[in-house]
């Protein structure tokens, strides 16, 4: 390895070449790690800060082919990995949804309202929405995996009283808990690949991680409705059949995970180069730059309501993409009302409706190899040859109008004489337009927003799990008083309304993008 020595008075880098086994410093071997490590960042300013507390440090940093290196992993290590935790996402996406088939057996059980009962779905994604705000900043300090491990054990521990709660009120308090232990197996899982992938690799591990989410709502509904409807089974299995399903995964996870945050492994070579050499100087740079926990957490609590409030840019993609996730959610009521009231379905069958779904992202999950390379085609005309963030919208530009005539192809096919094979088709076209919205803004503001990106991702993530949670609340009486054409039309024309966020981002960008404080300047 390489590693960078600092002096505070000449404000110099002194190279220190290392090879395996040994460091030599100014004619002097010191025993050191298997280990290697070099700088691939440019070097930085020396602060005025690290000037009176730092005389003399040795940067431990990344070796360019060094096998440590997340980046430099081989093939089939990332692919477990990122397996392991996308089917993590699926689990969790199941779970999120499973509550709303579930709700006529806590009418009857626990003696409460619809209205009342929906609670125990509203919850659990709130606890998603607040949640990572907090949780986020503790994976720069302490490690993706240990964040991982504390919250998804907790996660799954939560089932054993879920199944077995004696009250309504305290199956409210399990969701809420329930929803925040689990927010990190969906929302950390982006980071994670982004640890181990470059960004021209990272295009279908992102869409797999982000179609997941779609799947889970269809798999989830249709095990859940089918349980609760077996009499030998009922509600409390919904929960038990999850405990076991997760308990699986996270024993799996415990043997294949691995730390993938590049600054915190340097941290750990750092730390345990001091306790070999006994040397003190060793340091990793996020040692010295990572603020402190409290900071840390303050910041990921208010800059992305800032962000929210003051980018254009994030304002409006958060508008977009949390109305038509608002809608996802809309359609744990939609569908079953549409099967059973209009084809005279059961409970049970209504819930292979949402095969659409599964249709509907499949094909988008299939388009984003061709997306990917209109994006990297970008580039050819670009002055800095990199692709042009714009060319991230491509796909939800023809996407998002797809989603509102899926929409009103749902509400106005939806007669006995006509084949409920049009109202799938309705189902497959809104579900494909909202993975690619989804997919278009994550990808545009993680290209466009460079270190602040957790902050923006976090700030349309809050705004959509929030649409998430409410619209379940008048989803139910929007469909029984409109009427299922007249709900379906009013989703369908905002949707189209809502159509004009990517053509103005797309034509528009630019100009947008050049009066942010925020946006990397070269995107």
């Amino acid at each position: 390895m390489r590693i960078q020595r600092s002096h505070s008075q000449s404000l110099q880098l002194e190279t220190i070449q290392v090879n395996k086994n040994a460091i030599r410093v100014d004619g002097h071997d010191e025993e050191a790690l298997s280990s290697t490590t070099t700088p691939t960042e440019p070097r930085r300013e020396t602060t005025s800060h690290e000037k009176d507390v730092v005389k003399d440090i040795r940067y431990v940093e990344w070796e360019a082919n060094d096998p440590e290196n997340p980046f430099n992993w081989p093939a089939r290590r990332k692919a477990i990995i990122s397996s392991v935790t996308i089917i993590m996402t699926l689990f969790v996406a199941s779970s999120a949804v499973c509550f709303s088939w579930i709700i006529p057996s806590m009418e009857r059980d626990f003696n409460v309202s619809r209205i009342v009962a929906t609670i125990g779905q509203v919850l659990f994604t709130v606890g998603f929405a607040i949640a990572p705000m907090a949780l986020a900043p503790l994976s720069e300090v302490y490690g993706r995996n240990s964040v991982y491990y504390s919250t998804y054990g907790l996660f799954v521990l939560l089932f054993i009283p879920l199944a077995l709660s004696p009250s309504f009120a305290g199956l409210l308090v399990l969701r809420l808990l329930s929803g925040i232990f689990s927010s990190t197996g969906s929302t950390m899982v982006g980071g994670t690949l982004s640890d181990m992938y470059i960004s021209q690799e990272r295009g279908r591990p992102m869409a797999l991680f982000s179609s997941v989410t779609l799947f889970g709502t269809a798999f989830g509904s249709i095990v859940s409705a089918y349980t609760t409807q077996n009499p030998k089974l009922g509600w409390r299995w919904v929960f038990w059949i999850q405990l076991i399903v997760n308990a699986v995964l996270f024993v799996v996870l415990a043997v294949v995970l691995r730390e993938t945050r590049g600054t915190v492994l340097l941290s750990r070579r750092a730390a345990m180069l001091r306790k070999k050499t006994g040397d003190s100087r060793y340091m990793a740079r996020a040692e010295l730059e990572r603020q402190s926990l409290s900071i840390l957490i303050r910041h990921s609590l208010t800059r992305p309501f800032r962000f929210l409030f003051t980018e254009p840019t994030i304002m409006a993609f958060s508008v977009w993409v949390s109305f038509v996730w608002g809608v996802l959610y809309l359609f744990l009521a939609a569908i079953p009302i549409v099967f059973t009231q209009v084809y005279g379905a059961t409970a049970a069958s209504s819930s292979l409706g949402f095969l659409g779904m599964v249709v509907g992202t499949t094909i988008g999950v299939g388009l984003v190899p061709f997306l990917d390379g209109l994006y990297n085609k970008s580039a050819i005309k670009q002055p800095g040859g990199q692709p042009r963030p714009e060319a991230r919208l491509y796909g939800s530009m023809v996407a998002s109008p797809l989603f509102a005539v899926g929409m009103l192809m749902f509400g106005w096919l939806a007669y006995p004489r006509i084949h409920w094979v049009g109202v799938e088709v309705g189902v497959a076209l809104a579900s494909f337009g909202i993975f690619a919205i989804y997919l278009a803004v994550f990808n545009y503001i993680a290209d466009n927003y460079g270190t602040y990106a957790s902050s923006a991702l976090a700030a349309q993530s809050f705004l959509r799990n929030m649409f998430a949670s409410f619209f379940p609340l008048f989803s139910h009486q929007m469909y029984e008083s409109l009427g299922v054409h007249w709900a379906s039309t009013v989703l369908g024309l905002t949707g189209v309304l809502l159509t004009a966020v990517p053509y103005i981002l797309f034509f528009y960008g630019p100009a947008i993008r050049a009066r942010s404080k925020y946006v990397l300047s070269d995107a």
